[in-house]
């Protein structure tokens, strides 16, 4: 079912905020690592996307959803009109700009200088935080 594999990636994402949160604690950021980590967190967060809008196609979703879930709201919030653009535009969208500004910065060490990127990743973690909640 696509609300498994919504959990199991919203736990993922979970997990790659706490690696963040490790990794710009340290006194010198691993750019590799950091990376790897944010290239993770986007293919998590595309899957999540992906398994909304799978949702959103199904027939009998209603049925699917068990009371007291968390991601209640998202796939009833789909039901609405405009709500896949607004998905698409508000969480998905800004999270994965977000993202890919953190890799770009961390690919050019001779632009942007290691508080930079804690900046942008403190951002993006409180970004994430909200998403998940």
């Amino acid at each position: 079912m696509s609300l498994d594999k919504i959990r199991v990636e919203l736990g993922r994402v979970k997990g790659y905020a706490e690696g963040l949160k490790v990794e710009i604690g340290r006194e010198k950021l691993n750019r590799l690592s950091l990376r790897q980590m944010l290239v993770e967190l986007k293919l998590s967060l595309e899957r999540i996307r992906y398994f909304l809008k799978e949702i959103k196609e199904a027939k009998g979703l209603l049925e699917w959803l068990k009371p007291g879930t968390s991601l209640e709201k998202f796939p009833l919030a789909l039901m609405s009109p405009n709500a896949e653009q607004k998905v698409d535009n508000y969480y998905f969208a800004s999270l994965i700009s977000s993202i890919d500004f953190a890799i770009y910065q961390l690919d050019k060490p001779s632009y942007y200088k290691d508080e930079d990127i804690r900046k942008n990743i403190v951002n993006l973690i409180f970004s994430l935080d909200s998403f998940i909640t």
